[in-house]
């Protein structure tokens, strides 16, 4: 199985995979190919299309899903690097929804509040 890996710096568009891809990595420290430890572009851009909200990627919510999903992998991570520890996963994850908040505002991107109604068409089937 051939995996890419994208480490090279692109235009800043957070409705470009392209750049996405490379947030992700800076952002997770994800920058060599180093598996089991690194994702493949195939395995963010999947994580990235799940917390994809209108036409911007997530990159700060793609790294908090993967940590969530597999609390070793940043640990892991950094281990292989030998340059990063992080003691207190909790506190990481936090730090990444908030950094996604503030990113989303200077974005402009709109998210339903939480316990808030969303109208949906209703049809009828006999």
């Amino acid at each position: 199985m051939n995996m890419s890996f994208t480490f090279q710096p692109v235009p800043r568009d957070f409705s470009s995979l392209p750049y996405a891809l490379y947030r992700v990595r800076q952002i997770s420290r994800d920058q060599r190919e180093n598996p089991p430890f690194s994702l493949s572009d195939e395995e963010w851009t999947e994580v990235l299309k799940d917390t994809k909200r209108g036409v911007h990627f997530q990159v700060f919510s793609a790294v908090a899903q993967v940590v969530s999903t597999d609390p070793t992998r940043l640990q892991a991570l950094t281990e292989a690097s030998g340059s990063y520890t992080f003691s207190d996963l909790e506190a990481v994850k936090a730090s990444l929804k908030e950094q996604q908040a503030a990113l989303n505002k200077q974005l402009g991107v709109k998210l339903a509040s939480v316990g808030s109604v969303t109208s949906l068409p209703s049809v009828t089937v006999w």
